[in-house]
């Protein structure tokens, strides 16, 4: 990148950054949205579009056409149910993912409060030795075990 001194109408000229096109570096990394495309399956061509040839007698014409209709709701509807069933699965699956992203939060925060109550207790213990050096004054945590006895 270049940076150039721009006067612009302004009373103060201001700085302008300029971007070289030969000092932009490119990435070989396919991109998250190209992945998406590249794993993408297909479902194969459909065989109603394009199937229609319409017959002589007006009736027969209304028949055939009637059940490609048919034919082509219950291909929808199956198809319907197929996506319903995928968001489902994928659904319960990152339900899945949260809970056990919150048992690790837990357990995480469970962990550091040990950490910080085993160093708090440490803590008390080394001023109580200061303490007791001095004068006879229990430890704190000692007036909690001699409390609940």
């Amino acid at each position: 990148m270049a940076s150039a001194l721009v006067r612009g109408g302004r009373s103060k000229p201001h700085l302008a950054i300029v971007r070289h096109s030969s000092t932009l570096t490119t990435t070989t990394k396919a991109s998250h949205h190209k992945e998406h495309s590249q794993n993408q399956v297909y479902l194969k061509p459909n065989d109603i579009i394009g199937s229609w040839s319409p017959p002589k007698d007006p009736k027969e014409a209304e028949a055939k056409l009637a059940l490609l209709r048919r034919d082509y709701a219950k291909q929808v509807k199956e198809l319907r149910k197929q996506y319903i069933h995928e968001m489902e699965l994928q659904r319960q699956e990152q339900l899945r993912k949260d809970e056990a992203r919150k048992v690790e939060i837990l357990r995480q925060r469970e962990e550091r409060n040990k950490s910080k109550a085993a160093a708090a207790q440490a803590r008390c213990r080394r001023s109580a030795r200061r303490l007791r050096r001095s004068s006879a004054i229990p430890c704190c945590a000692d007036e909690r075990k001699s409390t609940e006895a």
